[in-house]
């Protein structure tokens, strides 16, 4: 089969610098944080740069949230420049995570939001999608704030689809439908967000939203573990930590066209980077998913 593109898959690098623990209130902190080692990290970007060259021309990168594990600026914009270093010669995109928004205090984090971390939202959340064109095939990925709301801000283990993201995510796709409709292409569409969709509160609305935009495939992290299933005509597939699971790596989603043009094959892979030992990639999920024609 016709190779179209393979997606670059990253998700929670957790970059920090300095003391650790994510503050609960004054006197509690959430046991077992910890950060990754500078090698772990050094050595993701590295193998990253090797694994995006080997994919030039036909390559997305994707980078879903967790930037950093306490919410720092400076941590942030760290792993915003190692990541738009080594996808330079790629289409590349990069969103937040719950950890990014915390600024290290979950108690305060409403009040972070509006005085620091909006500056932050302004300039590190991307467009509402990218519109790209591999092999005869138009490719359109969108991106869905997941971050937790007010509502559900003492529970981070669970993401938001809210009423505000649904109407945006249906704009954009309705945009793209009008322009769908005169192309003689198929097209497969594609979401990122930080929470996979069975860590979303309101994931009925949001199944319901990707099912009718003709979404079919969802990447996404957080969970720090590598994982496939489907819900509804989606297929979600999930990214461990990038630098904190064991091993360390990340996957690499690779599409193939097929002979019927309303589905294209999907091969994940994940590259894991054993500690002391070269990088080993090897095949984990086979899968069909659908384009919109």
């Amino acid at each position: 089969m016709p190779h179209i593109v393979t997606v670059v898959h990253v998700s929670d690098p957790h970059l920090h610098k300095g003391r650790l623990g994510i503050q609960l209130s004054p006197h509690q902190l959430i046991p077992g944080v910890h950060r990754p080692r500078r090698s772990v990290v050094d050595r993701l970007f590295r193998e990253l740069a090797t694994s995006v060259a080997r994919e030039v021309p036909d390559c997305v990168a994707i980078l879903s949230g967790d930037l950093s594990l306490l919410g720092k600026r400076r941590d942030i914009e760290s792993a915003v420049s190692r990541w738009q270093q080594v996808t330079s010669g790629v289409s590349a995109a990069y969103i937040l995570g719950n950890h990014d928004f915390w600024g290290g205090h979950i108690a305060a984090a409403l009040a972070l939001h509006a005085a620091t971390h909006g500056r932050i939202w302004k300039r590190f959340w991307p467009k509402v999608g990218l519109h790209l064109d591999f092999q005869g095939i138009q490719v359109r990925v969108y991106f869905i704030d997941t971050t937790p709301t007010a509502l559900y801000l003492d529970v981070p283990a669970l993401g938001t689809f809210s009423e505000l993201e649904r109407v945006r995510l249906e704009t954009a796709i309705r945009q793209d439908d009008q322009a769908d409709r005169s192309s003689p292409s198929p097209c497969l569409r594609i979401a990122v967000m930080h929470h996979p969709v069975k860590s979303i509160v309101r994931r009925e609305a949001l199944i319901d939203t990707l099912e009718h935009g003709g979404v079919s495939l969802v990447v996404s992290g957080h969970t720090h573990q590598d994982d496939m299933y489907p819900v509804g005509g989606v297929t979600q597939v999930v990214c461990r930590s990038s630098t904190l699971s064991i091993p360390s790596g990340f996957l690499k989603h690779r599409l193939f066209s097929t002979a019927d043009r309303r589905v294209v094959r999907l091969s994940t892979s994940s590259v894991e980077l054993v500690p002391g030992g070269p990088a080993t990639e090897r095949t984990i999920y086979e899968s069909f998913i659908s384009t919109v024609v």
